[in-house]
């Protein structure tokens, strides 16, 4: 339950949970922007969402990137698959 509540025990360091927090903001930048997210990038969010590794705050902010640039159909199969 510990390692549940505290995501960077998932992580080597504090800074390898930090790339991989930057790599999340990445993601939403880049639909944020307009741009498709591929499937392995849809399988990421959705993976380590699940497992606790995301905070809901990212996740929100996809939601929004998603609302002002919705997904194609290929992504909406991809977040339904995952």
């Amino acid at each position: 339950l510990k390692n549940l509540c505290n995501p960077t025990s998932h992580f080597a360091s504090a800074q390898r949970y930090e790339q991989f927090l930057n790599y999340t903001t990445f993601l939403i930048i880049k639909k944020r922007n307009g741009y498709e997210l591929t499937t392995d990038e849809i399988k990421f969010i959705i993976d380590n969402y699940v497992n606790g590794l995301i905070p809901d705050y990212q996740v929100s902010a996809l939601m929004m990137a998603i609302y002002y640039n919705p997904l194609t159909s290929r992504e909406t199969l991809d977040f339904t698959m995952a």
